[in-house]
This record gives C-alpha cells, sequence and structure tokens, in this order.
C-alpha cells in the first residue's frame, strides 16, 4: 500500500491574522481620526455659535446706547456703523476667550463679518445687522494623514441676526389687529383724520363712511389693507390703500405688576384732586373737578370714567384689568404716558393697556385740547376715537386695538414719534 505524505501547511494563518490585524487597526485609527474630526467640529461650532451670539449681544446693547430703533436705522447711520464695530469686537473677543484668533477678514476663513440689512416688504420694513463668525481648525490625526495627502480641517460657520428695538405693531400710528371684516377699522363722519410720520394698517377690512378723509404723511406714511376696502359715501384716503398679505404679528402680552400695590379707595365723581398709583375699582369724574394722577401704573378693576371736568397725568399707565376707559367729549385731558424706566413698574411708553382678557371699549375723546401721549393697546377690545367737541391735537399717539372706530366731525391729528410709544426691546436670532 502506497503511503501519500502530507505537505507541510502549518504557520498560514499567522499571515492572515497578521494582514487582518493590521487591517482591523487601520480601521479602529479611522473611527479614532473621525471621532477626533467630529470632536474638534462640534467645538469648533460651539466656539462659532459663542462668538457669533457674543456679538449679537452687544449689537442689540448698543443699539439701545446709541439710540438705534426701527424707524432711523440706517446702514450709513453713526449708531449703526458704531453698533457694527462693537459686534466684531466682541465676537473677536470671545473666540480669543476659546483660543482662536479671528479678525474682521473671513476670506480665509477664521475671522467676522458684519452686514446691514434693509428690506423694504411694502407694509412693513425689517433692518438689521447679521453677525458671521468663520471658524476653521486643523485636526491632528493618528493615521488618516498616512493615507490621505494633506492635513484634514475643519470649517464651520454661525450667524445672528440682530433686530432694532421696535414699536408695537411695526410702527403703525393706527393698526386694527382683527382678522374678522365686521369688526376692523372704521372711519365714518366728516373730519379730516392726519396721521404724521407713521401710517395705517387693518389685518382684515377698512371702511369708511361718510365724507372722511384719511391722510397719512412722512417717509413711512402707507394705508394698508389685508382683506378687502369698502368706501361708503365721498371717503378719501391719501394716499391710497394698498392690499397686502402681510398681516401685523400679534403682540405679546405686556407684563404689568400691580402686586406691589394696596387697594385704593374708590375715587368717586365729587371728589378730584390728587391720586396715587394702585388698584381701584373704580375711577369716576364729573364736571367742574380736576383729577391729578401721580406717576405710575393704575390697575383698574373696574371703570376709568369722566363726563366733564379736567383729568391731567404725566409718566403714567393706566392698566384695564377690568372694566373700560371712557371719556366723553367735554372732558379736558393731558396724559402722557412714562417716558424711561424710571417709574415701573409703570410701562415707557405705553399710556392705556387693556388686558387680552379684558374686551374692553376704550374712548379716548375729550376737548379741543386734549393730549394723550404714548401707545392705547386695547388687543381683546374696541377703541373709539373723535368726538363732536374736538380730540385735536392728539399728540404723539399710537392706537392699537382690536377693533378701531374713527368718528364724529372734529379733526384728529396723530402726531407719531416712536421714541414715545410702547416699543420691544432689540431681538437676537441665531439663523446659523
Amino acid at each position: 500500500m502506497k503511503i501519500q505524505s502530507k505537505k507541510e501547511e502549518s504557520g498560514q494563518i499567522i499571515i492572515v491574522m497578521a494582514v487582518a490585524f493590521v487591517a482591523l487597526l487601520g480601521f479602529a485609527a479611522l473611527a479614532i481620526d473621525a471621532g477626533m474630526v467630529f470632536a474638534d467640529r462640534r467645538y469648533d461650532q460651539s466656539v462659532a455659535d459663542a462668538s457669533a451670539l457674543a456679538g449679537a449681544a452687544i449689537a442689540a446693547q448698543s443699539m439701545d446706547n446709541y439710540g438705534v430703533m426701527l424707524g432711523n436705522f440706517t446702514c450709513g447711520a453713526s449708531g449703526v456703523l458704531n453698533t457694527w464695530a462693537d459686534a466684531e469686537a466682541a465676537a473677536i473677543a470671545r473666540a480669543a476667550d476659546n483660543n482662536f484668533i479671528i479678525d474682521n477678514d473671513i476670506t480665509d476663513n477664521l475671522g467676522v463679518d458684519v452686514t446691514c440689512g434693509n428690506e423694504d416688504l411694502g407694509a412693513v420694513k425689517k433692518k438689521y445687522l447679521d453677525i458671521r463668525v468663520v471658524i476653521t481648525s486643523k485636526v491632528n490625526t493618528a493615521f488618516a494623514h498616512l493615507v490621505f495627502p494633506g492635513a484634514v480641517h475643519n470649517t464651520v460657520e454661525a450667524v445672528t441676526r440682530v433686530y432694532p428695538r421696535e414699536p408695537f405693531a411695526s410702527g403703525f400710528a393706527m393698526s386694527s389687529t382683527s382678522k374678522d371684516c365686521g369688526e376692523s377699522l372704521y372711519f365714518d363722519g366728516d373730519s379730516t383724520v392726519t396721521v404724521h410720520n407713521s401710517g395705517v394698517h387693518s389685518n382684515s377690512c377698512l371702511t369708511t363712511n361718510g365724507g372722511i378723509e384719511v391722510d397719512a404723511f412722512g417717509p413711512t406714511a402707507g394705508i394698508f389693507y389685508v382683506d378687502t376696502l369698502k368706501i361708503n359715501g365721498g371717503g378719501e384716503l391719501n394716499p391710497t390703500a394698498t392690499n397686502t398679505d402681510i398681516e401685523l404679528q400679534t403682540q405679546e402680552p405686556v407684563r404689568l405688576d400691580c402686586t406691589q400695590f394696596p387697594d385704593m379707595t374708590v375715587k368717586s365723581s365729587n371728589d378730584g384732586g390728587l391720586i396715587s398709583p394702585g388698584i381701584y375699582s373704580k375711577i369716576q369724574l364729573n364736571a367742574g373737578k380736576t383729577l391729578t394722577l401721580a406717576p405710575g401704573l393704575y390697575c383698574m378693576d373696574g371703570d376709568f370714567k369722566a363726563t366733564g371736568g379736567t383729568i391731567i397725568g404725566s409718566n403714567v399707565t393706566i392698566y384695564l384689568r377690568n372694566g373700560d376707559f371712557d371719556i366723553s367729549g367735554g372732558v379736558a385731558v393731558t396724559l402722557a404716558a412714562p417716558t424711561s424706566d424710571a417709574y415701573e413698574p409703570a410701562r415707557k411708553g405705553l399710556l392705556i393697556y387693556a388686558d387680552p382678557g379684558n374686551d374692553a371699549t376704550v374712548n379716548v375723546l375729550g376737548g379741543a385740547a386734549s393730549s394723550y401721549v404714548g401707545t392705547i393697546y386695547v388687543p381683546s377690545g374696541e377703541l373709539g376715537v373723535g368726538g363732536n367737541s374736538g380730540v385735536n391735537p392728539t399728540y404723539n399717539t399710537q392706537l392699537i386695538a382690536y377693533t378701531i372706530k374713527v368718528h364724529g366731525t372734529s379733526d384728529i391729528d396723530i402726531y407719531y414719534d416712536e421714541a414715545l410709544v410702547a416699543n420691544n426691546p432689540p431681538m437676537v436670532d441665531l439663523l446659523k
């Protein structure tokens, strides 16, 4: 019997294992490198975000310091240019805190760039500064540099947008917020309503009855409606009303704190005199009396009503938690909102505010010498303006309500000044 000898095969598995081990080491090294790349990228992105947000935060503060607001914001104005420089410096400083040296040149993918935007959308204007931070870093790899030529780099960017301080209702002197055409903006009568330095906007319909004339003058003037324009009679609008698809955004509820005040006695029609800020169940005034409101916040849980006499108050906010505000045409009214934050919890620029849960009726009439200064905001109710005894002039007033009715035979002048009405603070968005 012939016996065949086996060939020697021992040791081949060692070669296979060696090749496999090298491959496994390569995959492990690549996985480690990928983890390092992603970890560095996350860190770079956090630095870019922090730097862009630091620039935006300083820009928002600088806009207030330099008096930059929606109405006076122009890209070449000194306040905007100073804000621009402050934003760049803040972004550069924050990047340095995180061990990145950047400048105001992003062509090398390592810097900060500020651009100015001014969008005219017709009914509204959007003005802003964009702060863009670009960060690039080199990743020290364990294996990838042996396979791929050149260094591995991460490049990330972050963009923040800063909007200037903006008045309620995008700066319109008269704004109806209702989206119901049956409860929107009405002009009735035969008077002339003149809006200086601003315009008129309705989130639904705009209706005129009789021979009323509505004029809007100034660089931001305009008369806009979203739904339908109804001209009944010989009404005239200057400039011609424009149909727009831009609805004004709903204003956030105003936060006013009444908790620090005690309940005050009812102010009767026979008193007059000087009253102090507090919580009132009713304030009422008849002819022959003068009522003076000391500066501060007046929290109303009932009606504020006057059928005669004189009402005087500077640096006051009247907060209608419940009840109505009703001033007849025979009352001489001089009321002005706070001009600074020194009168908190009264709100700077806010004269009369009805809580959103109160469908109040607010009538701001008064005699020919009456003056209302500041924003009157009735988000869920009706605001009446006019009368037969004259509200001329109505200085520096902004009228915002669910429904607005302008009526009567007396002319009305609305002198809009965004520095004297309620404003929202500068806003910051992280875009990227």
